[in-house]
């Protein structure tokens, strides 16, 4: 048995959540035979590592995965994604160590369903549609605030003309203005 670092490309498989929602998962997984673990596995299981691989670790992975998934709804699942993945790696972790493995990494490649993806989609362009209508708002606010204060300030010089205005200074204004004619 080799006991070097192996990497092996799981094909695509489906799981559902607790709430029924179908998910894809593509996983990788990393691992090596636990030193001196070689004639153990190969007692227990009779195959060479490319078959215990195959088989009985994809058996494994496909396990964690299903029993983790029936613990989540597709909410807690997208709301702790990381959570729910640690899971599922320590679980993969402990029952590959009592196999005589380690686990080295294990990546998920969770896909949502196409269903959970639109409406991820359409919460995010509602978002944007709000923040936009909200900035909108805003600069119609500071528009019609301006507007109001350039009309008080000409209600207020309108005012100070009108007090200013008597009969003499309208009188001087026509003498000045006449031509003698």
């Amino acid at each position: 048995f080799p006991t070097y670092v192996q990497t092996i490309n799981y094909d695509q498989f489906t799981v559902n959540a607790r709430d029924g929602s179908v998910f894809n998962v593509d996983p990788t997984l990393s691992f090596k035979v636990k030193d001196g673990q070689s004639p153990l596995i190969f007692k227990k299981y009779r195959k060479d590592i490319e078959e215990i691989t195959r088989t009985t670790l994809y058996n494994y992975i496909r396990d964690a995965f299903r029993i983790e998934f029936n613990k989540y709804t597709t909410d807690s699942i997208i709301s702790n994604r990381e959570k729910f993945e640690f899971a599922i790696q320590t679980n993969m972790g402990a029952l590959l160590n009592k196999e005589g493995f380690t686990l080295e990494q294990m990546t998920s490649g969770i896909s949502y369903p196409e269903t959970i993806t639109q409406a991820i989609n359409a919460k995010n362009a509602a978002v944007q549609q709000a923040m936009r209508v909200e900035n909108e708002l805003k600069i119609a606010q500071a528009e019609a605030l301006k507007l109001m204060i350039l009309a008080e300030s000409e209600a207020h010089a309108n005012k100070l003309r009108k007090l200013s205005l008597n009969q003499l200074l309208i009188q001087q204004q026509f003498i000045d203005k006449w031509d003698g004619k």
